[in-house]
This record gives structure tokens, C-alpha cells and sequence, in this order.
């Protein structure tokens, strides 16, 4: 029996005919499959970007938008304020709608989260584009010129002088300056960006470990970035801006080096090390709470295990008494058993729960050295800082003083009604979120170390709003927020991805979620920074061919050109912190040296020499300007029109005729600003 082949129309067996214009060949069946194939991984690449690029897009018009807001800031035309808030909720809003939803794959949330991050580093740095403008940036700004100019590590900062015992920022500054070419000022911007995109990594891939869900990984992200001082004040080149971002890191290094699945874990250690070393060389702060959350992780997992062993022991006393009957050996058989997998479920449950005690030691001892041998000045600083804090809590309950009213500042600006709705309403939002995420963690979490510490900030932080009544405490509160908020934003993150609305309203619960999300992102930024202050202002005007600056910056660049650096000057804090960099004067504000009482005095009498002679005082700054006291916002152009939370007003004659009245030299004089030698009251012994 003959069995006839399939052909073609050409007598070509079928299953050997080559394809229309193409030449025989071995691999011509597998061309089809590999095409497939290739199909199929661009089809899976286009699929992890997602509505990624759309979303780029509208930050970058949003960004644009912003960018238009700041000129006319610069101008002083009206709807400066709306386009800021129009291109905040442009970057916002989408971003917390796509976070929130079920279908991105994890390549888009984690690309969406590192656009998201650094669109808002961009917005800080268009607030401020030719240079640093922000108080704590002048010190570190000095700190950096200490390293290039001594070629040592600790140099000298009268104006703040814990910020030169933490070299980290300044010495990575000042390495990419010396090999890069870079302004300061640039290679401070870039580091600042970089230290951002840790922060958003390193946190992403902590919140992933802990839930085991990029979605939740992806809002932890959105929501953090919703703290007070994440848009601006974190965004500054100062060292808790570098710090706080590998505190984060370290923590999930440390995470996925106690997983049993890990590799390498020794290499994870020493990395593990590095990192908590230059986060003690870079911030105190940030240190102490390194510290503080390895130590509560640690004290939580052996609570965890001491449970485990008195649940151990109870079952085998309870076991020991069964056994005594006549079927003692089913008995001992069964108390076997039910051990074991006690103790398998127990090692299951508490994987995730390993002691992490080796790193908060390590972490401990360098700290304490550090402070020790280093940096002991930080215990006065940080101490009175919270012992006014504390103090001024008490005297709060005691009724023995006031207590601050929200929404208005030192200088007595009131927020408008607006803001004072985002603001509370935002808190509200977090008040009534806040339980849902509680929930999840005690359903899911609460055999996690870890995640019980992150739902004890997140408690804690709430806790802390009610010091923002006390006026001597806000700060406090207000510092605490950028902390307390990371274990916040993952707490609420789980209780937003386990709200649930009936199907027939689906739209409802996705358009809650990003109305709430963006919501509370703009209250974040009415109570971390002031309105007047969140757009860029003026602090170079072009006249032709010139570059015309604020007095302040003409003061300086006159007394380095004309006495040279390296004098001990008195001045208020806004020139204080510009002598200090444009000048490299040895300058003193504040209250910590009397300054603003020798200032302010109406007289040179025997308390205002006794510090002149004290603090060997070779030139004193007099601005006769009230904004100059203001270290936020005495760098720029004055207006001269009133405008909202701006002091536009001058001092008494007093300020300046008591030096004129003691016959010693006015050398410098711009109207606003006087310049006096001290060289004739500096001379003798000091005062009784």
C-alpha cells in the first residue's frame, strides 16, 4: 500500500516548500516563530511604559507652566500664585490616578515614581536658578569653600557651627568641584538631584519588599513626596537633604540582607556599613533616627521571639500533663507533631521578622563615637533646641503662655482662607485614611518587625501636629514631618490599595483616591513653605550691559575686594549668611552672640562694648531694612509696593546713630546698608 505526500501546486511536498521570494534554508521554519517572538518582547516592552510617556508630557507642560509662574513672580504681575498651583495638580494629579490603578506592570510605577520625584526637585530648582537662596544653603555653601580653600575636612562656620563637624556633604561637593570644573553651586545642584533619586529608589524598593506589591511601592512614593518639606526644603543643598535618603537606603539594604533567600548577605553587611557611615559623617538628625528605627526593630523582634518561646513552653507543660494517661505514647506522639509545626509556622511567620541587631549596633557605636570625639557640641545644640520645645509645651498646658495660631507668621501675615482649607482638609484626609492603613498592616503585617515600626511613625506623627500650637515647638513638629512621614506614606498607601466602592460606582473610588492624593500633596505645601516664598524672586535685575544685585551682595563683593577675607564681623542673619560666602568673612548673627541685642540696642552702653571686646569684633553690618533679619527672605530685591508676609519697612535712626554718635569709622554706605570699623571699641580689656 503506497501512501501518497501532500504537494503544492507545484509538486513541491507542502510541509517543504520554501516561502515566496525567499531562499531554502534550515532555519526557515523557526523564522516565523523567532518574528513571533520578537513581536511579542516589543509588544512587553511597549507594555512597561505604559502611559509613561503621556504622563512625562504633562509634567513637562506642567513644569512650563511653572516656569511662566516664576517669571511673572519676578515682574510682579498678577496670577503668578495660579499658575504655581496649576502646574502642581498638573505633575499630581495624573501621576497619583495611574499610581493608584490596578494595571501599570511594575517597569511603568517605578518609572513613574522616579519622573514624578525628579519633576519636583526641577520645580525647586527653577525657584531658585542663579545660585543658592535659601538659609541653611549659605552654610554649606561656606562649609564647601572651607574644603577647596584648606584642602581639610573641619574647618570653620560661625553661623552654624555643627554643620562643619558633618563633612559629608561639603567633601562630595567639593570632590565633584575639584574634578568636574563645576560652579558650587552646579555640583551642588547635581548632588542634591542624585541624593533625590535614592531617595526614591531605595524607598520604592523598601515599601516593595515589605508588601510584596509595586502598587503599594509606587504610592508610598506619591504620598511621601506629600510631606511638608519634600517639595522644597529637602530639595535644598543642605546635609539632611543628602542623609535622610541613605537612612532610607540603609534600611532596605537591611531588609533584604536578613531575607533567607538572600545571597551574599556579608557583601550586603559591608555595604550596609558604608552607608550608615556616611550617614553619620553627613547629618545629627539623621543619624539619631538611623539609629532610633534599627533599635525599635530590633527590641520588636525579640519581643517576637520571646512570645514564640513562652508559646513553646506552655505547649510542652500542657503536653507533659496529658501524657501520664494509658495512651501516653499517642499522646507523646501527637505533642510531637503539633511542636514541630508549631515551630515551622513560627519560622515562617517571622522570615521577614530576622533581628537586624548587628547594624543597629554598628550603627550606635560609630554614632556615639562620632559625637564623642567629633561633634560633642551637637549634644548643647540639639538639646536646647528641644528644651525649648519642651519647655514651651508645658508652658502651653499650664496657660502660662499663648499659643500659636496656624496660619500666621512671625512678622504677623495671615494665609488666606484658601489655604487654610487645603491645609486642615488635608489633615482630615490623612485623620480618616490613616485607620484603613492601620487595618491592613494589624490583618497582614503585624508579624513584621519592620512594618510595625513604619505604623508606630505614622501614629507618631499625628502625634506630633499638636506640637505646631506651641510656639516654641512647631519647628520641632515641622522638622519631624520629613522623618515620621515614611512610615506614613506606606501606611496609608496599604489602606488606598484596600479600599474598596460597588462595582456600580467603579469611577468613584479611582477619582476619591486622586482627588485625595493631590489634595493632600497641596496641603503638604501650605504648611511646609511660605506663600510668598514658593515662586522665585528677584535677586538680579539686568540695566544693559550691567548686572545690578541686592545690596547685601554688593556690600560683600565691596569688603572682599577692599579689607580682604577672614574678619570677624557682626551683621543680621540675612548678611551674616551672604558675608559669610561672597565675602568669606568670620561672621556672627544671631542670638547666640548677642548680636541682635547689640543691634537693636538703642545705645552703645557697658553690656553692648562687653561683647564687641568678647568676641574681638574687628567691622559690624548695619542694615537699616527690617527683611533683613528675615533669613528667608533677605537676599533679594525689596519691593517697593507692600506686599503679603513682605516687612518692606526700616528700623528707627537709633540702629545707626549710636555708631555715628561714638566716633568711629562708617567705611562703607549704600543707603540702606552702613559698614563701621570697631577697631577703637575692640582696643583694651574687656568689660566687667
Amino acid at each position: 500500500m503506497s501512501v501518497r505526500k501532500r504537494t503544492d501546486l507545484m509538486g513541491i511536498p507542502a510541509e517543504r516548500a520554501p516561502r515566496a521570494g525567499a531562499r531554502p534554508s534550515k532555519t526557515d521554519a523557526a523564522g516565523p516563530l523567532a518574528l513571533g517572538r520578537t513581536q511579542a518582547s516589543s509588544r512587553d516592552e511597549l507594555a512597561a511604559w505604559g502611559l509613561m510617556p503621556a504622563l512625562a508630557a504633562v509634567s513637562a507642560l506642567a513644569l512650563l507652566v511653572i516656569a511662566a509662574g516664576n517669571y511673572l513672580a519676578r515682574a510682579g504681575a498678577p496670577g503668578a500664585e495660579l499658575l504655581f498651583w496649576l502646574g502642581i495638580v498638573l505633575i499630581i494629579a495624573p501621576f497619583a490616578a495611574r499610581l493608584a490603578s490596578e494595571r501599570p506592570s511594575r517597569q511603568e510605577r517605578l518609572r513613574l515614581a522616579v519622573w514624578l520625584g525628579m519633576a519636583l526637585y526641577v520645580v525647586k530648582v527653577m525657584n531658585s536658578p542663579n545660585g543658592f537662596t535659601y538659609a541653611d544653603e549659605f552654610m554649606h555653601w561656606h562649609n564647601v569653600n572651607q574644603i577647596l580653600s584648606t584642602q581639610t575636612l573641619f574647618g570653620q562656620n560661625l553661623v552654624l557651627p555643627i554643620s562643619a563637624l558633618y563633612p559629608g556633604l561639603p567633601s562630595v561637593t567639593a570632590s565633584l568641584v575639584s574634578l568636574g570644573g563645576l560652579s558650587v553651586f552646579w555640583a551642588g545642584i547635581l548632588v542634591i538631584a542624585a541624593a533625590r533619586l535614592v531617595m526614591i529608589l531605595a524607598l520604592f524598593w523598601l515599601a516593595e519588599q515589605l508588601s510584596q506589591s509595586p502598587r503599594v511601592a509606587g504610592l508610598t512614593v506619591l504620598i511621601y513626596a506629600a510631606n511638608p518639606n519634600f517639595l522644597f526644603f529637602d530639595a535644598q543643598f543642605s546635609y539632611e537633604s543628602l542623609a535622610l535618603p541613605l537612612v532610607v537606603l540603609v534600611l532596605a539594604v537591611a531588609h533584604y540582607r536578613l531575607n533567607p533567600k538572600t545571597r551574599q548577605p556579608v557583601v550586603l553587611t559591608l555595604v550596609a556599613f558604608v552607608i550608615i557611615g556616611a550617614v553619620v559623617i553627613t547629618h545629627h538628625l539623621s543619624s539619631y533616627f538611623m539609629v532610633a528605627v534599627l533599635l525599635a526593630w530590633t527590641l520588636l523582634v525579640a519581643r517576637f521571639h520571646l512570645v514564640v518561646i513562652n508559646g513553646a513552653r506552655t505547649t510542652l507543660r500542657w503536653y507533659a500533663g496529658e501524657i501520664t494517661g494509658s495512651a501516653a505514647w499517642r499522646w507523646a506522639l501527637q505533642a510531637t507533631r503539633n511542636f514541630v509545626h508549631r515551630r515551622e509556622q513560627t519560622r515562617v511567620n517571622h522570615e521577614s521578622s530576622r533581628d537586624p541587631s548587628g547594624l543597629m549596633f554598628f550603627a550606635l557605636i560609630l554614632t556615639l563615637i562620632w559625637l564623642a570625639f567629633v561633634a560633642s557640641s551637637t549634644v548643647g545644640y540639639v538639646g536646647t533646641v528641644l528644651g525649648r520645645a519642651v519647655v514651651s509645651v508645658f508652658r502651653l498646658i499650664a496657660a502660662e503662655e499663648t499659643g500659636r495660631t496656624l496660619f500666621v507668621s512671625t512678622s504677623g501675615y495671615v494665609a488666606p482662607v484658601w489655604e487654610h482649607i487645603i491645609g486642615l482638609g488635608s489633615i482630615v484626609i490623612i485623620v480618616v485614611a490613616l485607620p484603613f492603613g492601620l487595618v491592613a498592616v494589624w490583618r497582614r503585617y503585624r508579624r513584621n518587625a519592620l512594618v510595625l515600626v513604619l505604623a508606630l511613625m505614622a501614629i507618631a506623627y499625628l502625634g506630633m501636629l499638636g506640637l505646631r500650637f506651641a510656639p516654641a515647638a512647631w519647628e520641632t513638629s515641622n522638622r519631624a514631618s520629613e522623618f515620621l512621614y515614611i512610615g506614613l506614606a506606606f501606611v496609608l498607601a496599604l489602606g488606598v490599595t484596600d479600599i474598596r466602592l460597588r462595582k456600580a460606582a467603579s469611577w468613584i473610588g479611582p477619582a476619591a483616591v486622586t482627588i485625595g492624593l493631590t489634595w493632600v500633596f497641596c496641603g503638604g505645601i501650605v504648611a511646609g513653605w511660605p506663600e510668598n516664598l514658593r515662586l522665585a524672586r528677584v535677586d538680579q535685575v539686568a540695566v544693559g550691559d550691567r548686572i545690578l544685585q541686592p545690596q547685601e551682595t554688593t556690600a560683600a563683593v565691596w569688603m572682599l575686594a577692599n579689607i580682604g577675607p577672614g574678619h570677624v564681623v557682626a551683621a543680621d542673619d540675612s548678611n551674616g549668611r551672604v558675608l559669610l560666602t561672597q565675602a568669606h568673612e568670620d561672621a556672627l548673627v544671631g542670638r547666640n552672640y548677642s548680636i541682635d541685642d547689640l543691634l537693636s540696642a538703642p545705645s552703645l552702653d557697658h553690656y553692648e562694648l562687653y561683647t564687641i571686646q568678647r568676641f574681638q569684633l574687628e567691622y559690624i553690618l548695619v542694615d537699616q531694612r527690617r527683611i533683613s533679619s528675615d533669613n528667608m527672605r533677605g537676599y533679594f530685591f525689596v519691593p517697593t509696593r507692600p506686599v503679603a508676609g513682605w516687612d518692606v519697612g526700616l528700623y528707627d535712626l537709633d540702629r545707626l546713630a549710636k555708631f555715628e554718635s561714638a566716633a568711629i569709622d562708617r567705611i562703607f554706605d549704600s543707603g540702606d546698608i552702613a559698614i563701621y570699623n570697631l577697631e577703637t571699641l575692640r582696643s583694651g580689656q574687656p568689660a566687667n
